[in-house]
């Protein structure tokens, strides 16, 4: 099993490709503006099927989404973590990008609000989501390699899954599907 202090080393490398994709599209995004601001609005074009959506049905999409996603970057972790690094990158640089895009537009506030409430939760549960992934990759190198147990890892990494990254995802789902909207709607209705 991993200790906590090895599984750290993971956390910090996860957090390390995050912030330098947030840091890539940020500077993309200021020094490519009309592109940055053309895959913005290609990104919320694609969610424009929600509008819509229920609050409720707004809650049960955002949280099946994110744990689809957290699932599938533990699971297939295994592929070297090829998976788990692309997947936390583009989504680093993605939020790089749209808080490039709205700062330029002097919408900061916005994006601020929009991001921040759920993102406290988010961001954490898919960091070990890709943690986890990761860890699972090098794991799973070791199995080939060393003919290492590979099948408890992996139960372990499904077991924190489900006790720590899903209710995580849960929290964050309803605040980002009832609370933000309500805290924006009070800002910007006054």
């Amino acid at each position: 099993m991993i200790t906590k202090e090895e599984f750290r080393t993971y956390i910090a490398i996860t957090s390390l490709v995050f912030s330098f994709a947030i840091l890539s599209g940020y500077i993309g995004a200021i020094n490519s503006p009309q592109q940055s601001r053309m895959i913005v609005d290609s990104f919320f074009g694609n969610l424009d099927f929600t509008k819509n959506f229920s609050p409720l049905l707004i809650f049960v999409f955002i949280f099946l989404n994110n744990v689809l996603k957290a699932l599938f970057v533990i699971l297939f972790g295994f592929f070297f973590a090829i998976v788990p690094l692309v997947f936390i990158y583009t989504n680093g640089e993605l939020i790089g990008l749209i808080v490039g895009v709205f700062q330029q537009e002097n919408s900061l506030l916005t994006i601020v609000l929009g991001l921040l409430p759920h993102g406290i939760l988010e961001v954490p549960a898919i960091i070990l989501a890709t943690s986890y992934g990761i860890w699972l990759g090098n794991c799973f190198y070791r199995r080939l390699r060393y003919k290492e147990p590979f099948r408890v890892h992996f139960s372990f990494a499904l077991k924190k899954f489900f006790r720590v990254i899903l209710p995580m995802l849960l929290a964050a789902a309803v605040i980002e599907s009832f609370v933000t909207p309500m805290v924006i709607n009070y800002l910007f209705s006054r």
